[in-house]
């Protein structure tokens, strides 16, 4: 649509004969001897672009209701044609939409000695052609209003179209933004979970030490038991061997009876040896009941050890496994 011009005042008179601009009376001037010149050519911008409707019946239809309205004046008017033997050039675009030029369509010379511009006239009765004016004005406007109708409805879908649009590049905004906090939580719960797995490293490596520190003093106590173990075969072999001798000195005792007298001595510092040897058994005997307790006491300490150590296996082994299944599913969801 082009700009809107400023509509002019009109007077009384011109409103009731509704001159349209173009086909002007020379400020009431008539030339009614000009002959009709070459129209100046209208700029493509200007002309009507309407669309002419499919249905031609629609033109008949116009053209009947306006015989039917101005049957008198179209009678009138072909009288007129055939008599004066005049030929009427049929309303164009460019006439039915008034355009501005630069350039005066004609120059009249009047008898006072000076000039009037103005558009030459048809030799029709005023009244008759500015109804024909009129209605073809009122088409006209018809027209127009149906194509700036058709063009608003246009201009309206695209508007909504472009709401739309807007509404889904908005919403699209949104998702990028909570995207992108997912993505910044999701890397701290990965840094969180990486220093987790760190710690728990460390710890492990640590308990790892402390299992290995554990293992040689198992080891040295298992070496200390050995040599326990040897001297006490080597104790009860030398107990076996003076019970033994006690034995055969019992014997002797018994078969020597007669012999007390002389073997008294003898017999008390045998009494003695055996006194001694029997505490040095019973001391033997205590050493061997306390590395009894301390054995089983190591035992004790190394089956509990193993079951922490068996613990902390456990434990690091389900931690891994947690650990790595979170990060499949990490990749699964980033993939």
């Amino acid at each position: 649509m082009q700009g809107k011009k400023p509509i002019k005042k009109q007077s009384q008179q011109e409103k009731n004969f509704l001159t349209p601009q173009g086909h002007g009376d020379g400020h009431e001037i008539r030339a009614q001897s000009l002959l009709a010149k070459k129209r100046p050519p209208v700029s493509s911008a200007r002309k009507f672009n309407a669309r002419i409707p499919k249905d031609e019946t629609l033109v008949h239809k116009l053209e009947e209701s306006l015989k039917e309205t101005h049957c008198q004046d179209a009678e009138t008017t072909i009288s007129r044609k055939t008599s004066h033997d005049q030929k009427l050039k049929a309303a164009s675009v460019a006439e039915i939409t008034p355009t501005k030029s630069n350039k005066r369509s004609c120059n009249v010379s009047l008898e006072t000695g000076y000039e009037v511009y103005a558009t030459p006239r048809l030799h029709i009765p005023v009244k008759i052609y500015c109804r024909q004016e009129k209605y073809i004005c009122i088409v006209y406007k018809r027209l127009v209003l149906l194509a700036w109708r058709r063009s608003r409805a246009y201009i309206s879908s695209m508007q909504e179209q472009l709401e739309k649009q807007r509404q889904q590049i908005a919403q699209l905004g949104l998702q990028t933004n909570t995207l992108g906090i997912l993505r910044t939580s999701e890397s701290q719960k990965r840094m969180q979970n990486h220093a987790e797995y760190q710690q728990l490293k460390r710890t492990v490596e640590l308990f790892e030490l402390e299992n290995g520190r554990l293992n040689e003093v198992l080891e040295n106590m298992q070496s200390q038991m050995e040599t326990l173990q040897n001297n006490l075969k080597i104790a009860k072999t030398e107990n076996s061997v003076l019970s033994d001798e006690a034995n055969e000195m019992r014997d002797i005792i018994c078969k020597k009876n007669s012999e007390e007298k002389i073997l008294e001595e003898r017999i008390k510092r045998q009494e003695e040896i055996v006194s001694a040897q029997n505490v040095y058994l019973g001391d033997l005997k205590d050493k061997m009941m306390e590395l009894d307790s301390e054995l089983k006491k190591c035992k004790v300490n190394c089956y509990v050890k193993e079951r922490k150590y068996a613990k902390l296996k456990c434990n690091q082994w389900s931690i891994s496994i947690s650990k790595h299944d979170q990060l499949s599913r990490n990749y699964d969801f980033w993939k």
